[in-house]
């Protein structure tokens, strides 16, 4: 089964795309249609903004091309060009760490005690995952909203 971020985080990703967009093409028709000697402002708010929509672009591709697949011979990730997978006998379990107030869980390799951290961790995934692999300590189950 495959998994994917979920429909609200894709969307606030491809809300920031279009405000971007947005911010692009009223500084290019100031740009274009400004005669005034503050020209040059506009060629920076241009530049600027230009730079902003390729950020989100690239944001936005990462949404989208995450992905989390679980089978039967264990479980394959990707998040853009990075891709990972462990197969059951490998998988020791669940673990986190907390990076800059960011709660991030993924899973413990068995072999070399690594905590390979997953693009995203979705509740149904969760349900799919925990089954195999175990359960998070309440706490964090609570932190990341699959509690109740």
């Amino acid at each position: 089964m495959t998994f994917h971020p979920t429909v609200r985080d894709r969307f606030i990703h491809l809300l920031i795309l279009f405000v971007c967009a947005g911010l692009v093409a009223a500084s290019a028709f100031f740009f274009v249609w400004s005669a005034s000697p503050n020209a040059g402002q506009f060629g920076q708010t241009l530049a600027v903004t230009s730079a902003l929509l390729l950020v989100s672009l690239y944001i936005n591709w990462m949404a989208w091309s995450a992905s989390v697949r679980v089978h039967d011979r264990g479980v394959d990730w990707t998040e853009g060009k990075n891709s990972g997978s462990l197969t059951w006998e490998c998988i020791a379990g669940f673990s986190w760490k907390v990076e800059r107030k960011n709660l991030q869980v993924g899973l413990v390799e068995k072999s070399a005690g690594e905590l390979r951290i997953l693009p995203f961790l979705s509740a149904p995934l969760y349900a799919a995952l925990r089954d195999r692999v175990g359960r998070l300590p309440a706490d964090i189950e609570k932190k990341m909203g699959f509690r109740v």
